[in-house]
């Protein structure tokens, strides 16, 4: 599986930075926690679910974000995670991947709302969050 290194440059492994404002013992807390606290941590997904048939098949599940123009806002990804729920015949075969890519297009694309982690807040994301069970077109890996 290649290391992409989606955040750093491709000489360096993807890392989380450590705020520690103790010497000893250390405190490691990831970036998302503050960003919880404050309620601008938000969350979306979606999953794809079919059967599939005796010659097994593939199921894709596409999730886009996007920052519109001039939300005034930058976006962090602090985590991607994925599912697909597939149901298998006896002879059937499936794998999962998941793969980033930039600038694709989406067929048929459903809108996902993200919700505030912090459900104490009623700050809304600027994010445009869609779904699609196909694969886009037009994207780089």
């Amino acid at each position: 599986m290649p290391n992409n290194n989606v955040f750093n440059p491709l000489s360096q492994p993807v890392y989380t930075s450590n705020t520690n404002t103790y010497i000893s013992p250390g405190i490691v807390a990831p970036p998302e926690n503050n960003a919880g606290s404050t309620g601008n941590l938000y969350n979306a997904g979606s999953t794809n679910s079919t059967t599939l048939g005796l010659l097994g098949g593939t199921v894709i599940a596409t999730v886009q974000l996007a920052n519109p123009a001039g939300s005034g806002k930058t976006l962090y990804v602090s985590r991607l995670s994925g599912g697909i729920t597939v149901s298998l015949n006896l002879l059937s075969s499936f794998s999962g991947s998941m793969s980033l890519s930039a600038n694709g297009t989406l067929t048929s694309p459903t809108t996902l709302t993200p919700v505030n982690s912090n459900l104490s807040s009623s700050n809304t994301s600027v994010a445009t969050v869609r779904f699609s069970a196909a694969t886009p077109s037009g994207a780089t890996h």
